[in-house]
């Protein structure tokens, strides 16, 4: 169907009878009225009626309005004329008016004549209204009826619109669900059904965190994360805070590898409201988000904004959370290692290394054909810049020059090598779903002084022999550390350097200390310097303290002894702290601290005593093949045993080490960003998206909200055909 097609038979209602209203020489009106047709279903209406009159009314309830009367000249299926019913239909002067009342004598006819049942095939054959289903004329839902597939491609917008859509379950489940008889709806419905989602998860977002916090008597149990984009394209400054939570296993309390999991949600995701990303203005738009959803600051367990110093200088201007601030760990990690090996804002080069030396066969051979087609011809290594007529954009550099030779290569295998395990870290922070602050920290501390240490070996991949598949796994060598590059060995200089500066140097917050101290993974002594290790404990057992006033308000946190948790599967363990395998081999020692003095009335000091004598054996099926310790497992299991440690595992991991959450609303947003989308719609359609993984309103709750909102208010109101 044309677009000429579409616009004639989507204004199929209106008519215009202005002409008999204005005729000035007396004659009747019905001799004046033209009918302007506008589309199918106009056309085929009036082939079985005509006008008899269009007279205004001047008494009556349909006073000020025009009354034409219209007779049916459909035959009689005897044959014995035509058919001679007369209706009405009232209208303004110059507005649209409805066929209704013709349409509607021509179906209650076609029940008992056969003529009048072929007027209405064609009629309906012809209207907006009725669509072709399994070559029968149905009727089109009205918009109550369509509301339900309204809302699912609210969801399947709320997606993104990116080059792997169809992979989305939202998109499947729409395609396999879809109705014919649903119009699509006009894109301010969508808008109006965004905003009452947003609303509705709102109110059960303040909810829930507000009985959360009760339950924790106004004491940290939110975790918050802060970032800022700007969409290149617009220039739109864009800006997010997320929230986490640690919540119960729910259905699955009872279950054998049930655990403690994390719910992430956007707090606030916005234009951003003030002119500038300064401090000043980052603090006050901060303090405004805290404010609009009910969190008062000693509810807030800490803060992870990104590496920029404009949100560490907002958080550091607001006292009562500026010991709660741990800079992305992500971040530091990242820019300690590409200023390692002088790749700093060049992206992933593991990645790309990895891809390369295992593509090396092709690389030499396309890149000595290459040099013998192109020799010394600097053209054939840059291109016209299509921006800018006449100008070129690329490497002017000799193509001798291109190519590895056999040192090179072998220099990448080593730098290879030298970012997988930071690679590794990173995708086990992110990716993980269980790698706390603690563990953040160690894994970096392992990076740090092992891995980085000129004593190391390092472990690489031998490069392919051919390109085949199965010579793409490759096998791994170990490199003595007196045979590295200097380049790695200066590189891995300079990363342990960084990360020193960006992550042990400075205080971590008090949440992350006291994860650190209560971990079980390692002791935090390794890591920690002598004054930092004395305030995590302070803080550790004052926590515990506090914990033991809250434990009579959580749920499953009762003081219970003795009772344990049902074994888990134990797992094999591929170690991830590769560092310390790298290093000579050292004679292991061991100091073992018992004291049990003073501590047997005391229910606080009897589960401290306890969880510092927990033995290895207990912690053995909760290791995972990557050599991290499931907390989210551990805690939970064994809950009964240590409640007081439960409290404060939820109220530590709920502070992440890395503001991923927001990177991914950035992303999500990206897809969806359009010049022509209004940027508050952007950010609305984003929140509504991302949010529907914490809680997805049922199609119930939408209607009631959008009716109680919209309801006789225009496009998708209620009763709207």
């Amino acid at each position: 169907m044309s677009e000429e097609e579409k616009q004639m038979k989507f204004k199929c209602t209106i008519r215009d009878f202005s002409a008999a209203h204005k005729k000035s020489d007396g004659s009747p009106p019905s001799q004046a009225f033209q009918v302007q047709e506008m589309g199918p279903t106009g056309t085929e209406v009036y082939k079985y009626f005509r006008v008899e009159s269009d007279v205004l009314c001047e008494m009556g309830r349909h006073r000020g309005k025009y009354a034409a009367e219209f007779q049916c000249v459909i035959k009689s299926c005897d044959d014995s004329g035509f058919c001679g019913a007369k209706r009405t239909i009232y209208h303004q002067a110059g507005k649209a008016a409805s066929t209704s009342n013709l349409v509607t004598h021509v179906r209650d006819m076609a029940k008992k004549c056969d003529v009048h049942m072929l007027a209405l095939a064609a009629i309906e054959r012809n209207s907006s209204k009725f669509v072709e289903v399994g070559g029968e004329q149905v009727k089109v839902f009205n918009f109550s009826e369509s509301f339900e597939h309204h809302v699912d491609l609210l969801w399947l917008r709320t997606i993104g619109l990116s080059f792997n859509m169809t992979t989305k379950d939202e998109f499947r489940d729409y395609v396999r669900g879809f109705e014919p008889r649903a119009a699509f709806p006009h894109s301010q419905t969508i808008y109006r059904l965004a905003v009452c989602v947003l609303e509705l998860q709102k109110t059960e977002r303040l909810e829930r965190t507000s009985r959360l916090i009760k339950v924790y008597v106004g004491k940290a149990c939110v975790g918050l994360q802060l970032d800022m984009w700007t969409d290149t394209s617009t220039h739109t400054a864009f800006a997010a805070i997320t929230q986490t939570t640690i919540e119960d296993p729910g259905e699955e309390l009872d279950a054998e590898y049930a655990q403690l999991f994390l719910r992430s949600e956007i707090l606030d995701f916005d234009v951003f409201p003030l002119c500038a990303k300064t401090g000043p203005n980052i603090r006050t738009w901060f303090a405004r988000v805290l404010e609009r959803n009910n969190l008062p600051y000693s509810a807030i367990s800490g803060v992870t904004p990104d590496g920029a110093a404009d949100g560490h200088c907002a958080l550091n201007m607001i006292p009562e959370i500026s010991e709660k601030v741990d800079t992305c760990i992500l971040h530091s990690m990242q820019r300690g290692v590409l200023y390692s090996i002088g790749l700093a804002g060049k992206g992933n080069q593991f990645k790309q290394l990895k891809k390369n030396c295992t593509l090396r066969p092709g690389i030499d051979a396309c890149l000595e054909k290459y040099k013998l087609e192109n020799k010394n011809n600097k053209e054939a290594i840059i291109e016209t810049n299509e921006d800018e007529q006449g100008s070129k954009v690329g490497n002017a550099v000799a193509a001798s020059e291109i190519g590895l030779d056999l040192m090179d290569w072998d220099k990448s295998q080593e730098v290879e090598g030298l970012l997988s395990y930071p690679f590794d870290i990173k995708e086990t922070i992110e990716s993980s779903g269980i790698c706390t602050g603690s563990h953040a920290m160690i894994l970096l501390h392992d990076l740090k002084e092992a891995f980085c240490d000129n004593r190391a070996n390092l472990e690489v991949g031998a490069l392919p022999a051919t390109l085949k598949l199965e010579d793409r796994e490759r096998s791994r060598v170990i490199r003595k550390a007196t045979d590295l590059s200097s380049m790695v060995t200066t590189a891995r200089s300079v990363l342990k350097d960084e990360l020193q500066a960006r992550l042990f140097d400075s205080r971590p917050s008090n949440m992350r200390l006291i994860q650190c101290f209560m971990s079980k993974q390692v002791d935090c002594k390794t890591f920690l310097r002598p004054e930092q290790y004395e305030l995590a404990k302070t803080l550790y057992l004052t926590a515990i303290r506090e914990a033991a006033i809250i434990s009579g308000k959580v749920a499953g946190a009762s003081v219970a002894m003795g009772t344990t948790s049902q074994p888990a599967k134990k797992k094999q363990k591929t170690m991830l702290f590769r560092g310390r395998s790298s290093l000579p081999a050292e004679d292991p020692t061991a100091e073992i601290e018992n004291s049990e003095a003073g501590i047997q009335g005391d229910v606080v000091l009897n589960e401290i005593h306890r969880w510092e004598n927990l033995p290895e054996t207990r912690l053995q099926q909760f290791y995972r093949e990557d050599g991290l310790i499931n907390e989210f497992m551990l805690f939970w299991q064994l809950r009964f045993e240590f409640p007081l440690h439960l409290i404060v595992f939820k109220q530590t991991a709920s502070h992440l080490p890395h503001e991923a959450n927001c990177e991914n609303v950035f992303s999500r947003a990206g897809h969806m960003s359009d010049p022509n989308l209004d940027p508050s719609y952007l950010g609305i359609l984003t929140t509504v998206g991302v949010n529907k993984a914490s809680f997805k309103p049922s199609v119930s709750q939408i209607r009631k909200k959008y009716f109680e909102l919209y309801a006789g208010k225009g496009e998708g109101s209620e009763g709207s055909e």
